[in-house]
């Protein structure tokens, strides 16, 4: 098979490396801004771990609410939870990689 051209492969990069050569991570999407309730609670949120109840207290929102908007905030990359049900902005948003097709 090396005589074939065969390829040492150690790791799914290396497969990667050699079936989609030309195949790169696509550029980081700039995240859209949170609207509506997100923004709101997004705006309650600061760099420093706040407790759920410390954010429900400033959003003025119901907790589920403020749930549902902590969540989707989450799965935007712009929030993270902490132990004890506190939350905190993300310095960086994460970058997922998307997924493949």
């Amino acid at each position: 098979m090396i005589r074939q051209g065969a390829a040492l492969v150690e790791c799914a990069a290396d497969v990667l490396r050699e079936v989609a050569p030309h195949r790169s991570a696509p550029p980081p999407r700039p995240m859209p801004p949170p609207d509506g309730l997100a923004a709101q609670v997004f705006a309650c949120l600061e760099d420093t771990a706040q407790h759920i109840d410390q954010l429900i207290a400033r959003s003025a929102l119901p907790a589920a609410k403020v749930l549902e908007a902590l969540l989707a905030l989450e799965l935007q990359g712009l929030v993270q939870q902490l132990p004890g049900k506190c939350f905190a902005r993300r310095v960086a948003p994460v970058r997922r990689p998307a997924p493949d097709r």
